[in-house]
This record gives structure tokens, sequence and C-alpha cells, in this order.
């Protein structure tokens, strides 16, 4: 931008200092009323064209697509009822794994939600139960919630035959071989501390 020689970047007194501020306010004014207006109409022109109806969609049969996969029906699966030391034992298992943080992550992103479950686990004790793929028994989705987690849990240790406690707590640790690993050992006689400290103060 050239200046001509006129042209003065500095008021020269303190009357002339005002006069541009006013004519500054002035256009800051018209700029900011120009602005809003302008808001105004794309606001009432996006309202206007979303009360307008889309036209249909074709159907996949029209599209000449047959083969489509279908939606997965609901199926039907046997739920395993809880009683009070099921109450005890799980409560003892996510405090050890998780310290009762239904949002926690552990091993690398492996072992997600208050029990730290695994895809693989998900997978095993979801197959049992029939119910595997199914969009309510979600793994990303459903891994944060203690009632699912739970019932894949119960599925799991009824699929590796898992019985009483100690059998499900060295499982859920070790996997399905984990009865026959010396590691589980100190992590069952974690849980057992904690449940029965649980049934000693009447939990």
């Amino acid at each position: 931008m050239i200046l001509s020689k006129n042209t003065r970047l500095r008021p020269r007194s303190l009357d002339e200092m005002t006069q541009m501020c006013r004519r500054l306010k002035k256009r800051l004014f018209w700029l900011t009323l120009l602005y809003w207006v302008f808001l105004f109409l794309m606001i009432a022109i996006s309202i206007v064209s979303g009360c307008a109806s889309p036209p249909p969609l074709p159907t996949l049969s029209a599209l000449g697509v047959d083969d489509f996969p279908q939606p997965i029906e609901p199926k039907s699966f046997p739920l395993v009822p809880s009683d009070d030391e099921d109450a005890r034992y799980f409560n003892a298992i996510r405090i050890v794994e998780s310290g009762e943080d239904d949002w926690a992550v552990g091993d690398g992103g492996k072992s997600r939600g208050p029990y730290q479950i695994g895809r693989a686990y998900w997978k095993d004790g979801c197959e049992y139960g029939g119910v595997l793929g199914h969009p309510e028994w979600d793994y990303d989705l459903f891994v944060w919630s203690r009632p699912k987690v739970e019932q894949v849990m119960k599925w799991y240790w009824r699929r590796y035959k898992a019985f009483t406690w100690e059998q499900k707590a060295r499982m859920h640790n070790g996997g399905p071989k984990g009865m026959e690993k010396q590691a589980t050992v100190v992590y069952w006689e974690r849980v057992r501390n904690i449940a029965e400290s649980m049934r000693k103060d009447g939990v």
C-alpha cells in the first residue's frame, strides 16, 4: 500500500485523534452489523433447507443388491443367576483388577473395563452364551458395563468348567489354563482375602 503525501499516520492534536477514533468506531459498528445480518441469513437458510423432506432412498432390491448382509437377528442366550457370594467375589476381582474403576485401561490397551477383559476373553464368553456378533454384546461398547461383563465372565467360566471361586479367579487371571499357572495362586489369595473381609463385615 502506497501512502500519499497527505496521509497522516499520527494525529497532530487531541481533537484530531478524537475524530479518528469516532470514525473507527463508526466503521466497526457497521462491520459488526453486517456480520450479524450475514449470520442471521445463513441460519435462516439452513433452517428452511432442513424443513424440506429429502427424497426417499432407493431400496437394496431396487439397486439390484440381493446379497447385502442382513442385520443380526436377536438370539436367545442363557443368563446365569448371581447370589451374595457371587457379589462378594465379583467385587473382590474388580478391586484387584481395576481398583473399581469402570473405565480402566491396562496392558497397553488390551485389557479394559472394571474387570480388565480382553477381546479373546470376551469372544470366548459370548460364543458360549450364543451372542457372539450381537450388537448388544459388542466388546468396544459394553466392556465398560459391569452387568454385561459379569455375564460374559460367567459364560467364560462355564465354557472352561470353572466351578469353584478359586478356579474362576485363577482362570480369569491366567486364561483357560490358569489353574496350571503358579502365578495365579497369589492372585487368588488376594481375591479370597478381600472377599472374606467383605463377608466378615457383612457385605
